[in-house]
């Protein structure tokens, strides 16, 4: 079984072998929650059904966040209709993970709700964020550091399970529709950490 080695009778997990999460190549985090979803599967030789203990998403067939979300990342590579929605549908998947610092999700939260309903391209956020230099003049990582408290407490409406791949136009269609749900979902827990009126 691809990424379990036999010892001594017993399976143990080779975490070089599972898929990360984030996407692929620098800055792609393993994670331990994912990791063990993935061992549990392939040590017990069966597809069993996973909940994602971040997000909800329920895999029926034993497939895993990380793993459908990478999937979803080479089908971008590999057709460029599909890639139109990336600068969207990657910051739903780490907000709905948690894999920002706190400062990281309010920022990466608020860059997807000028994606969505400002209408802002790739270009106009680098374009923006170059001209204004680091934020408040703090730097640093959008990962590292203290998470952003209740991000596990939100109920998800649409997860990474829901995206269809069938064809680029429904795959473009689930994940705006994902990033909605997503300012949504997260909308009281940005009102109350912010105090924000453009949420």
């Amino acid at each position: 079984m691809e990424g379990v080695a036999e010892h001594g009778g017993g399976a143990e997990l080779d975490r070089k072998a599972l898929p990360l999460i984030g996407g692929v190549g620098r800055g792609a985090v393993r994670s331990p929650t994912a990791t063990q979803f993935e061992f549990v599967g392939k040590a017990s030789g069966f597809n069993m059904p996973a909940t994602c203990p971040q997000c909800g998403a329920i895999f029926p067939d034993g497939e895993t966040c990380g793993g459908r979300f990478d999937a979803l990342q080479w089908k971008e590579l590999e057709d460029p209709a599909y890639y139109a929605v990336h600068h969207i549908g990657v910051p739903c998947y780490l907000l709905q993970h948690n894999a920002y610092s706190r400062r990281g999700w309010i920022e990466v939260r608020d860059l997807l709700r000028r994606f969505l309903r400002e209408r802002w391209t790739p270009a106009m956020a680098r374009r923006r964020y170059h001209a204004a230099g680091e934020p408040n003049g703090q730097g640093g990582s959008l990962t590292r550091g203290e998470k952003l408290p209740g991000v596990e407490r939100i109920v998800w409406s649409f997860t990474v399970a829901e995206v269809r791949r069938d064809s680029a136009d429904a795959y473009g269609a689930d994940i705006r529709r994902w990033g909605e749900r997503v300012l949504a979902d997260s909308e009281n827990l940005v009102r109350a950490e912010v105090g924000c009126p453009n949420i």
